[in-house]
């Protein structure tokens, strides 16, 4: 989403007295997303971007880029820079403000987790796996194959450390106050199988 675009949402939705919640574009920074006056913020992410001390260059570089391939390996090369440049000074500014804001956060850790750490036909026997269609379970080995595929020893030790700022994140948010909400990743194609419709309330 453009950037206009997403101040135009903003301002629509606070002129309409309605909550807005998902993903920050990258045009966006975590803290505009805040005051705009964003309920909820998926992910960590960006969070984690937000708290670097390059994070206007590297959101420069990223804006720079096409969507797709090319994106795709700036975001993975920006990684190691992020979590090299992590400033807790940024984290605890910026999780006062989501406090002050009331700007809730959903972590989806496990997600990240995931792809730092687990070897992708470990989740064949992941506690409740018998609860989840084969074919997705098929489709997150296929996501997490085609994840490792393309980093070498380096990018998988970055995925570590952001998975470790991301809780030291969690932590500093919690202790100034900010709430937090579950996440569940999924993908649509399974909610038939599951039972779920988009307009079922499953969650």
């Amino acid at each position: 989403m453009p950037r206009e675009a997403y101040f135009a949402v903003a301002t629509e939705a606070k002129k309409n007295e309605l909550a807005y919640v998902g993903h920050v574009p990258i045009y966006v920074g975590a803290s505009e997303a805040s005051v705009a006056g964003q309920r909820s913020i998926e992910h960590l992410s960006e969070i984690v971007f937000a708290c670097s001390s390059a994070e206007s260059d590297l959101r420069k570089q990223l804006v720079a880029t096409t969507i797709g391939a090319e994106r795709d390996r700036v975001r993975k090369e920006q990684l190691k820079v992020v979590v090299s440049t992590f400033s807790a000074q940024k984290a605890e500014r910026l999780s006062r403000l989501f406090a002050k804001n009331d700007t809730w956060q959903v972590p989806t850790l496990l997600v990240q987790y995931t792809y730092a750490f687990v070897n992708p036909y470990e989740l064949h026997d992941s506690p409740g796996v018998r609860y989840v269609p084969a074919g997705a379970v098929n489709g997150w080995i296929e996501r997490l194959n085609s994840f490792r595929k393309i980093r070498d020893e380096q990018d998988l030790e970055a995925q570590k450390r952001s998975y470790e700022l991301e809780i030291q994140l969690v932590r500093i948010m919690h202790r100034s106050g900010v709430r937090f909400m579950p996440g569940l990743m999924r993908r649509l194609s399974t909610l038939p199988a599951l039972g779920c419709t988009p307009n079922s309330g499953c969650s």
